[in-house]
Order: C-alpha cells, then structure tokens, then sequence
C-alpha cells in the first residue's frame, strides 16, 4: 500500500513536468522543421514571466566557415531599431525639450516641407506623406548601399522628391521619417544618434552586445539571400538604414530592452501607453500602429510588436502585456518569415487556437 501511494505521487510530480516540458519540445521540433543544421538559420528567445523558457539557436552563422550559429551571436535587426529611436525622441519630449506636434521645421529649419505642416508625430507613426528613401533604387543598389554617408547627405537624396499624400490623410511605412526623427535627435540632444542611444540606453541598460555599427562588432552573423544557393547578402552600410534600421543586436539584450520599456525603467507609462494607442488618420480612421510599434491581438490579449528586415536579415519581437510574455527571433537570412514563427510560438506557448491568431505584416 506504501509502495502504491508512493508511485501515485511520484506520478502526480512527474505528470505536471511532462505537460510543463511539452511546449518547449512542440516549438523544439517546429523549429527544426523551419531551419535546417547546414543553412542559416535563427536566434530564439521566449520569456514567461521574467523567466527564460527557451533560448536556442539553429543553423549557421557562417555557412563558408561552418560556424553555428548561437544566442550570443550578433544579428542585425533592422526596423525594429524604430522602437529604440521612438524612444528617444520620448525621453526628450518628457524633459520638455520636444513637442510631438512640433513642426519639424522647428529642429530642421532647411526641410522643405512643400507647403505641408508636418509634425514630429506624423513621423513617428508613418503619416507624413514624405517618400520613403528605400524606395528609391539611386540610393538602393548595391554600390550606393555599401558607401557611408553623412545624416546630411542622406536627407539630401530624399528631401526634394514629391510627397506621397498630405501628411495624416495615409498611413504608409517609411523609413524617410524614422531617418528624420535620428536628426532630430541629434540637432536636440547636442549628440550623435549613436551617442545618444549608448548613453540613455544601451550602457545603463547594460545591452553589451548591442551597437549602432559594425566596425567592432564580435560573433558577427553573415546575412543570407537564397536564390538557387545561399549567397551572402549585399552589404548595407549602417548609414543607409541610421535610426530606421541601423542596429545590430542579440536576443539576450532584446528582453533586457523589453524588460526595461515595460517596467517603465526607460521613459514613463504615460509616453509608452500613447506609443501604444493605434493611430487615427485625418478622417478618423484607426490603424494598428503607433509610436515604432506595430499593434496586434492573440484572441483578445493585445500584442506589441515590430519586425526588421535589411539585405541578409530578418526579425521579430513580440510581447503580450496580459500573459508576460516575450518572443524574438532573428534570422541570418531572407527564406523565412520571423513574425509568423514568433506568432506560431507565442501560440504554442499560450496554448491557444491557431485559427485565433493573425499577425500583421509591415512591408
């Protein structure tokens, strides 16, 4: 009778752990199935609740080398650099040295507006009507994309080109605005972009391997474009993409990020709830954006997300505030989709219904 009692709760201890174990073996063996051990691959992060519930890599991060790639390893990440600059610009809004509704030609007198009030807001939520720089192939092909320029130069190539739509009437993803807002930042702060993120960010927060270039950058990971075979992507100079895309990072100094934006260690709630809040165009109408983050819903429970791409990367970082819980993953290639695997995983790991759960794409 000891005997049965004593394995009918060994039992009751094991059963919880297998269910417990079960997520991370069914998003183990959904990862697999997505990057194979001899090709690029991905850096995943889950955090439940503060604590890490998956940290893992797959694939190479050098295929000529043969070298894994690992959570430590450095990736860029793209836009999703916009949530650091979006910040910024609210740290020095809350010391009351920007306004929001400022018009950009209060910091950027030169700026030719074509007769359009355009404001510090209508950059940060993609409704300035400025074309977007990526658009445009003279700055985009290859030779032009591995030169550095200056923040003036680049401003240069776009400054003059027609406006898309009158500022607010549309809603259209533009780096031309987070491109602007970096100049802002610097004509304000008295500091490089760069600086400043170093200074009020990454160093307080201690998010070592995290850097606004690649000039010293260790455990690098090459960017990958599959066309018959992998090749190596084309080279982006840091320049090109500046505070819309410029930074380069690791999944371990992504949740110290995320960790500090959501306790509010960073700027205060009331900035981060307004970045939060879907914009609403000239005629009312909402979309699911913010202040450099993208708004999205697994069943009724909000998401705050964004996704980076740039030649040879691509990424995603979600947090769902009512579960505590932070997905990211970052690819050394251009062959898969990170948001749909972070939406998939955050699936598994809430246990919720697939058919519940659609991510919402930037392109």
């Amino acid at each position: 009778m000891n005997i049965l009692k004593k394995s009918f709760l060994l039992l009751l201890l094991w059963i919880p752990s297998l269910l417990q174990a079960q997520p991370e073996n069914a998003i183990d063996q959904f990862l697999q199935g997505k990057f194979a051990a001899n090709e690029p691959g991905a850096s995943v992060l889950i955090v439940k609740d503060g604590k890490n519930v998956f940290r893992k890599s797959y694939g190479l991060s050098n295929l000529a080398a043969n070298t894994e790639l690992t959570p430590e390893s450095v990736l860029r990440i793209g836009s999703i650099t916009k949530q650091f600059t979006s910040t910024a610009i609210l740290k020095l809004s809350e010391q009351g040295k920007i306004n929001l509704q400022d018009e950009i030609t209060k910091y950027l007198p030169d700026y030719p507006t074509q007769g359009k009030r355009i404001t510090i807001e209508h950059l940060l939520t993609h409704t300035s009507g400025i074309r977007s720089y990526t658009s445009l192939p003279e700055i985009m092909n290859k030779e032009a994309k591995a030169k550095s320029f200056s923040v003036s130069e680049m401003i240069d190539a776009f400054k003059d080109k027609p406006m898309d739509f009158n500022p607010g009437d549309a809603y259209a993803y533009n780096n031309s605005g987070y491109f602007l807002l970096g100049a802002i930042v610097e004509k304000v702060s008295g500091m490089t972009w760069a600086a400043y993120l170093q200074k009020n960010f990454f160093g307080p927060l201690k998010m070592k391997s995290t850097f606004t270039d690649d000039k010293n950058v260790s455990g690098m990971a090459s960017g990958y474009v599959k066309a018959a075979v992998y090749v190596e992507a084309d080279y982006v100079h840091p320049s090109i993409p500046f505070a819309a895309g410029a930074i380069f990072s690791t999944v371990d100094d992504l949740w110290k990020w995320n960790r500090a934006i959501f306790s509010y260690q960073v700027v205060k709630k009331e900035s981060l709830e307004k970045a939060w809040t879907p914009l609403t165009l000239n005629n009312g109408e909402k979309q699911s954006y913010g202040y450099g983050w993208q708004l999205g819903k697994i069943q009724k429970m909000k998401v705050i997300a964004h996704g980076g791409g740039i030649d040879g990367f691509l990424s995603y970082a979600l947090y769902v505030p009512d579960a505590n819980l932070f997905v990211t993953v970052l690819c050394n290639s251009m062959s898969q989709a990170p948001e749909q695997i972070a939406y998939r995983i955050a699936r598994i790991a809430l246990n919720v219904d697939d058919q519940e759960l659609t991510p919402i794409v930037l392109e």
